[in-house]
C-alpha cells in the first residue's frame, strides 16, 4: 500500500453555474477531511476543480436541453 505522501487526488466536477464561493469553499474543506480520513489523503495533496457550466449546456439525454 502507498505512504500517504504518496496519495494525490484530483478531481473534477462539473456543475451548473449556481454555488456560492462560500458553498465552494466547504465542498473543498470538506471532501479534503474525508479523503484525509479514508484513504488517507493528505490535505495537500487534493486538487479540486469545479467547472461551471450554464444550465442551457446542458443536455441529458434525447438531444434534448432539458433545463433551458
Amino acid at each position: 500500500m502507498a505512504s500517504a505522501e504518496a496519495k494525490t487526488s484530483f478531481t473534477s466536477i462539473t456543475v451548473f453555474n449556481t454555488r456560492t464561493v462560500e458553498q465552494k469553499k466547504a465542498l473543498y474543506r470538506r471532501t479534503a477531511e474525508l479523503l484525509g480520513q479514508n484513504p488517507g489523503i493528505r490535505p495537500e495533496n487534493v486538487f479540486i476543480n469545479v467547472l461551471e457550466s450554464a444550465k442551457e449546456n446542458w443536455s441529458v439525454g434525447h438531444g434534448v436541453a432539458q433545463f433551458a
